[in-house]
């Protein structure tokens, strides 16, 4: 994964956002908050690809060799879950600020979680390089 793909990727996912925020879609089609944020989990798995390949990649461990692969889902799923509840934090700021329905309830705010790890694992399968 390159740091280009990665950012491409970010950019089209933004875009869509914003064509969702302006036509009012997220109100129009309730589902369309699911896959969003299961591309958002894929998109920030992307990046965390990006920047462990250009600089982490090389270093190697040694001594935990065997669960490298082990290790690094972790620290990359950490970040997309890190990233994952920024999101949901910013959506709770701007219901108080601004008002809105963007946080329902808690089980909207746990399913949009899962969905953002769940992107975050499809993403490491199909684009880590073995």
């Amino acid at each position: 994964m390159t740091l280009k793909t990665a950012t491409i990727s970010v950019v089209a996912l933004m875009g869509i956002h914003a064509i969702a925020l302006i036509f009012n879609l997220y109100h129009q089609f309730l589902w369309l908050d699911i896959p969003m944020h299961l591309g958002g989990g894929l998109v920030v798995m992307l990046v965390a690809l990006a920047f462990w390949s250009s600089c982490v990649d090389s270093i190697t461990f040694k001594r935990y060799a065997r669960f490298s692969y082990l290790i690094e889902a972790v620290i990359l799923l950490g970040f997309v879950a890190l990233i994952g509840i920024g999101w949901e934090g910013y959506e709770f700021i701007l219901d108080q600020l601004v008002g809105g329905s963007r946080q329902p309830s808690i089980a909207d705010t746990m399913a949009d979680f899962s969905f953002d790890l769940a992107g975050g694992i499809i993403g490491f399968i199909l684009f880590r390089r073995v």
